[in-house]
């Protein structure tokens, strides 16, 4: 994911495919061993992606309680 262009612009069908690729992105911050770690990782990615990333990163994390 490159984060060329806003989510919000994209078709819903992207929009779609998309999520499954920030699905994946939240998965990798996650295996962060703490926060610092986490946040490196939520840190590295795309400008543009990243509230999506660290939204789905926060609905993971509470799913998990």
């Amino acid at each position: 994911m490159e984060g060329a262009e806003r989510l919000e612009d994209q078709s819903k069908a992207m929009q779609s495919v998309i999520s499954f690729y920030i699905y994946l992105e939240a998965k990798k911050v996650m295996v962060g061993k703490n926060k610092e770690q986490r946040k490196k990782l939520l840190d590295e990615q795309p400008e543009l992606v990243r509230p999506h990333i660290e939204r789905e990163v926060k609905r993971l994390w509470n799913q998990d309680k």
